[in-house]
């Protein structure tokens, strides 16, 4: 392992450049849906809005709370998977795997070829968390 290859971390541990890789993808997701999630508590009100909910408000606040909730949940597990747990990367790992499922039906049944930047992005996630000596070791301390 050379010095190129991992970023340092606290504890002694050493960070694979994978991993915080990921780690900033999944940030800036969180950032992302917490932003969204803002929008729909503020544009709750706006006629757009209401043409598509109806005269039910909640529907938006309901939509804008979960929004919310994913993208602290997104930040959260990605300072996990920094911290090197396990069952962060495995959870990681799991939503990779059913995006790969759910990217190669639907470019199959809708043979879009715009849905297989999905299903590579996956793949190099899945790749990134399992597929360098670095990051098993990093997971495996």
């Amino acid at each position: 392992m050379t010095s190129t290859d991992v970023a340092p971390r606290r504890g002694g541990r050493r960070r694979p450049k994978a991993i915080i890789l990921l780690m900033v993808v999944a940030v800036l997701q969180g950032l992302g849906l917490l932003l969204l999630g803002v929008v729909f508590f503020v544009a709750r009100g706006e006629p757009a809005m209401v043409e598509a909910v109806g005269d039910q408000a909640w529907i938006a606040t309901a939509v804008g709370s979960i929004l919310v909730g994913l993208g602290l949940a997104r930040i959260g597990m990605a300072i996990l998977l920094g911290r090197g747990v396990e069952w962060v990367r495995l959870v990681f790992g799991g939503l990779a795997v059913v995006q790969v499922a759910l990217a190669s039906y639907a470019l199959v049944t809708v043979r879009d070829t715009g849905v297989g930047t999905g299903l590579a992005l996956a793949v190099v996630e899945l790749w990134l968390l399992y597929g360098s000596e670095q990051t098993q070791e990093f997971f495996h301390r």
